[in-house]
């Protein structure tokens, strides 16, 4: 459990941010259902220059 602990401290917690918003806004008007939270943190990835 620490070592888990001590994972998620290293990791960067992203923002839910308004190029978010605008994300998931596109997100939400395809023809595919996600659950919120999961449409949400898809929003957040999306809009990092991480993918």
């Amino acid at each position: 459990m620490e070592r888990l602990v001590a994972d998620f401290q290293r990791l960067p917690i992203l923002p839910f941010d308004a190029i978010a918003s605008q994300t998931l806004d596109q997100l939400n008007s395809q023809p595919i259902q996600l659950a919120q939270m999961d449409a949400r943190m898809a929003a957040i990835a999306l809009s990092q220059p991480m993918i």
